[in-house]
């Protein structure tokens, strides 16, 4: 694998992420979709529930619904 985990190489755009997230995750579930890190932000504030003060508009994409119907393995 040529690069990094900071490069644009194959080494820095496709890195095995894991998440844990008791009874709201399954064990060994398994996603093919693309998450980036800018998707954390929108997914924690979510997760969180915090009360936005301003109105923000984030580049990332809420990832939970993806995640909790992900294929078991």
């Amino acid at each position: 694998m040529k690069g990094s985990k900071s490069t644009l190489y194959e080494g820095g755009i496709r890195v095995s992420m894991l998440i844990r997230h008791p009874n709201k995750i399954k064990s060994q579930t398994v996603i093919d979709e693309p998450v980036m890190s800018m998707d954390f932000l929108p997914t924690f504030i979510n997760l969180a529930d915090a009360k936005k003060t301003r109105d923000f508009k984030f580049d990332g994409i809420y990832i939970m619904a993806q995640i909790s119907e992900g294929e078991f393995i």
